[in-house]
């Protein structure tokens, strides 16, 4: 499989590839004339090319195929959670975009310990570049400015958004928070706590919100365990009504 490159457009015949992906290409990855690339440009578009001239700071590539749009997925999800700390964010936010997930807010609450600077969220959004190369997603996750609960629960009712909370159910409710996918939803938020939980006034709320509480464990998760096995329940079934 040919590497693969963030390429921001616009597509023509003959393309320039430069910054910190043209300095990937040349000085790390050694790459040479005559070898052939994938580009992506986060949107949605790939396309194969060829390169015919590499320099240190600026590529030159011909593309070899026509840009290709992918197929959009009718539902959009969204993963708001409450940043967990150190390297477990930029953990969070690779598997995130590896299984597809379309917009990862930072959730500020009330029991918040990580609130990302806009220096750490523009990191992310590499990290999400670097795990759409991996993955071979062109889409990129958006990684969004850090939000308020409130904030999000505005933004979601503007949006029309069917809301989900993370939440640790009694052992006989486990069965009536099954995260299921509603039918005719074009967007869907989940939103996941912090380490210690929402507080009473958030889960109030939430409620008041009618945003539905969703488990997948009796078991009390670390906040980027929750977020990603949630995700992958609901990524899963979006795919398959997409078929």
């Amino acid at each position: 499989m040919a590497d693969r490159f963030y390429y921001v457009g616009p597509w023509e015949d003959e393309i320039t590839l430069d910054g910190p992906e043209a300095h990937h290409l040349a000085t790390v990855l050694r790459q040479k004339t005559g070898n052939e690339v994938e580009l992506f440009d986060g949107l949605g578009t790939s396309a194969s090319g060829q390169l015919i001239e590499v320099a240190k700071r600026s590529v030159r590539i011909r593309l070899l195929s026509a840009p290709a749009k992918s197929a959009e997925r009718p539902t959009t999800l969204t993963l708001a959670v409450a940043p967990p700390k150190r390297d477990r964010l930029q953990w969070l936010v690779e598997k995130a975009t590896e299984l597809g997930v379309d917009r990862f807010v930072p959730l500020l609450t009330e029991r918040s310990v990580v609130k990302p600077r806009p220096g750490k969220l523009e990191r992310l959004t590499g990290t999400a570049i670097e795990a759409c190369k991996q993955s071979g997603r062109n889409q990129l996750m958006e990684i969004a400015p850090t939000t308020s609960l409130p904030e999000l629960l505005q933004q979601s009712k503007a949006e029309h958004s069917h809301l989900m909370f993370g939440d640790v159910p009694e052992k006989q409710e486990r069965s009536h928070r099954a995260p299921i996918l509603p039918e005719n939803v074009s967007s869907i938020i989940v939103c996941i706590g912090p380490e210690g939980g929402f507080s009473p006034d958030e889960l109030q709320l939430l409620r008041d919100s009618e945003a539905r509480p969703i488990s997948i464990s009796s078991n009390i998760l670390r906040v980027e365990t929750a977020a990603i096995a949630l995700a992958a329940v609901l990524v899963s079934q979006i795919d398959t009504h997409f078929e």
